[in-house]
Formats: C-alpha cells, structure tokens, sequence
C-alpha cells in the first residue's frame, strides 16, 4: 500500500480504533497518575495527629502502634513517612 492508501483509510480506521483503545489508555494513564501519587505520598512525613486524623483514630492508638512497632516513624521519634503507613495498611491486608 501507498502512503495515499493508507491516508484514505485513516478516516474509516479511526473510529473504529478509538473505542477500543480509549479504554485501554485511561486506565493505563489512571495507573501512573496513582502510581506519582503514590511516590509523593510515600516521601511526606506527618506528625502522631495528622496520622491520626487520616486513620481517624485517636493520638493515642497511633502511639501505641509505635509503640508495638507496628507503624515505624523517623529516628527523632515525632514523624511518621508515608512510607511507613503504606507498609502498615499493607501488613493489615495480608
């Protein structure tokens, strides 16, 4: 086929291609989206309260977590990592 074939079939092709590829692409983009969301989470720290709020339990069931070594915080002991989060909502689900 010639390079004009090919440009006459393009109006009929594309509107077939769309609807199946469409799908297929914004989930694809939906995964990496959450994936740097992911990562920029993962690289925050939050305070004993801030982590509280978003489990929506009190400040003194997360440091009791610490305490039990079930949520890991930063050497100074008053930040927690997103990182550490993930990893304890993770152990939960296993």
């Amino acid at each position: 086929m010639e390079k004009t074939d090919l440009e006459a079939l393009k109006p009929f092709v594309k509107p077939l291609l769309k609807p199946l590829f469409a799908p297929i692409i914004k989930e694809s983009i939906k995964e990496v989206l959450l994936e740097i969301e992911k990562e920029k989470f993962e690289k925050q720290t939050f305070t004993k309260t801030e982590v509280a709020e978003m489990m929506n339990k009190s400040y003194n069931y997360v440091t009791s977590l610490i305490n039990k070594g079930y949520l890991k915080t930063t050497l100074d002991g008053k930040l927690i990592t997103g990182r550490a989060i993930n990893e304890y909502y993770n152990e939960i689900e296993n």
